[in-house]
């Protein structure tokens, strides 16, 4: 064979294998070259990322960035979550036939507490869970006496009583006329709630020294307010009228026990 032979058969060797190295390169890079639009075919143009997560109901809920309006006929669902404090004060008026409902005289409660607000999707609605602690002090300036017993074994006279409860209702709110979620002017709601309690008593007596106990009781109350919104703010103010009952031993034969009504202003806020 003569060289000029085998030159030519070295270097078409090496090309192949040159060759086939490159394709090899191109199938494990799974990458193939852009497609070329065909002249006057319609081109279609990118999609927002935002837009993508809103038709596919991901990403974070308006809610939580704050886009309120028109922010829930998408496919995700769920309800508004919304978180209001207030501070409750009003005049506390014992009454019943017991020894404290027969011997107090009108006092006051004030009371502070959160209330989260499951709102419907129309926002004309809403459950609520209230958390809170109040306290109520009723005075006393009668004489008449009862038997004490608890080691003490003396008849006494009441001077006054403080109660310290912590609270847990559950109320359902209804708006009039226009719902929470309308920015331009004031709202009227009114609400039911319904709750138990569980505190201290210190009841202080003419004769000896004070005594302390712990008690439980139950109210329900019905209430209206005013909601005026500001920038993110709702800003409430409102009328509460409520019964309570408490149970105690503090005197025998369940003297202890009493019912009263408040009447109470309520001032708060939401976000």
């Amino acid at each position: 064979m003569s060289a000029k032979k085998v030159f030519f058969a070295a270097l078409l060797g090496m090309c192949w294998s040159w060759c086939t190295v490159q394709a090899q390169g191109l199938a494990q890079s799974g990458t193939s070259p852009a497609p070329v639009p065909q002249p006057g075919a319609p081109t279609t143009p990118p999609v927002p990322a935002g837009d993508i997560a809103h038709e596919g109901g991901t990403g974070l809920s308006s809610w939580i960035t704050y886009e309120r309006h028109d922010c829930c006929g998408g496919r995700g669902g769920g309800t508004p979550i919304l978180v209001e404090a207030f501070v409750r004060v009003g005049p506390a008026f014992p009454m019943g036939g017991e020894f404290f409902g027969r011997n107090l005289d009108t006092g006051w409660m004030i009371a502070g507490a959160a209330r989260t607000m499951f709102f419907n999707h129309a926002l004309s609605a809403a459950w609520a869970v209230e958390l809170g602690i109040s306290n109520t002090y009723n005075p006393s300036t009668s004489t008449d006496t009862t038997f004490l017993d608890h080691t003490v074994n003396q008849v006494v006279s009441i001077r006054s009583l403080d109660r310290t409860f912590a609270n847990v209702g559950l109320g359902r709110e209804w708006y009039l006329w226009t719902s929470a979620g309308d920015d331009q002017g004031a709202h009227l709601r009114w609400g039911a709630d319904v709750g138990g309690r569980y505190g201290s008593a210190t009841v202080q007596f003419n004769e000896i020294r004070h005594r302390t106990q712990v008690i439980e009781g139950f109210y329900t109350a019905i209430h209206a307010d005013v909601e005026i919104p500001h920038g993110r703010w709702t800003y409430l103010a409102g009328i509460r009228g409520e019964y309570g009952f408490t149970w105690s031993n503090i005197f025998a034969k369940g003297d202890g026990n009493m019912q009263d009504m408040t009447l109470l202003v309520n001032f708060g806020a939401r976000y």
